[in-house]
């Protein structure tokens, strides 16, 4: 029988480093579009904490807290560019959030720059007290150190081992200091919101800092928690979930490519 780790190592991770790097190409030819320059450096961030990953996967052979913490560290920014990203592409493709604007339909402004598009009375506060809110539950969850040793092989025949090693420094990184970060931006989101109240694009890119520091202490919060004490499923859970992301991306972005590359040949 076929190890699901060794699947891990021979198939899933490697598909993941694959995938990010085709995305490369189709974002940087687009730089000039608005958010793809940001995808491309997101996408960047990612593929660089996937390698710190594979250093401990296929040379080192046991997870260690320099590449676990760098991985954790580009993933956490990867998150947060494609958050802004995002934010950028809706921004771009609709023009403006403020629908109950009476010039709404036929309006040509750059939102950036309207005093009223800036103008979100109280609902910003909710939203970053929400954010704040989510941030601390990570901060109770359940404290999970373990340690254990992933042989890799076929049937009797054992071709590579490695050892995983969830440490108290790195619950520390993801379940401490990346929540708290996170608390940090929506709080000075709070203060600078309530100075002028205007979501100026300062405030966008904070709210986008925080929103994707959630999304990846979640994102492995949920992980570990489900599956614990079985790790091997906890890593292929992790691995299939950003390769089915590189997939959406790749589904988003062909269109907009193939149109771009049929402009450039026209």
């Amino acid at each position: 029988m076929l190890e699901l780790n060794l699947i891990l190592a021979i198939l899933l991770k490697p598909s993941v480093i694959i995938f990010g790097l085709l995305l490369l190409k189709p974002f940087w030819r687009m730089r000039q579009t608005s958010g793809m320059i940001t995808m491309f450096w997101s996408t960047v961030f990612f593929l660089i904490g996937e390698l710190a990953c594979g250093i401990d996967i296929y040379l080192i052979q046991r997870m260690t807290l320099v590449n676990e913490g760098l991985h954790d560290i580009f993933m956490l920014i990867s998150f947060a560019g494609y958050s802004y990203g995002f934010y950028i592409i809706l921004l771009n493709r609709f023009g403006c959030f403020k629908t109950e604007c009476k010039v709404y339909d036929n309006c040509e402004l750059d939102p950036e720059g309207c005093e009223k598009y800036q103008q979100f009375g109280l609902y910003p506060i909710w939203l970053f007290i929400s954010g704040i809110i989510l941030s601390i539950i990570p901060l109770f969850a359940t404290q999970v150190l373990h340690q254990a040793s992933l042989n890799a092989g076929f049937g009797e025949t054992v071709i590579g081992s490695y050892l995983y090693n969830r440490t108290f420094n790195l619950y520390v990184l993801q379940q401490i200091i990346f929540p708290v970060s996170a608390i940090l931006a929506f709080s000075t989101n709070i203060v600078l919101y309530a100075i002028d109240r205007k979501m100026k694009q300062l405030l966008w890119k904070i709210s986008c800092y925080g929103t994707g520091a959630l999304c990846f202490v979640y994102f492995r919060l949920i992980l570990i928690n489900i599956f614990h004490p079985n790790v091997v499923y906890t890593a292929i859970g992790e691995e299939i979930l950003e390769l089915m992301f590189l997939l959406l991306l790749i589904l988003l972005i062909a269109p907009k490519y193939r149109s771009n590359l049929k402009t450039q040949s026209d």
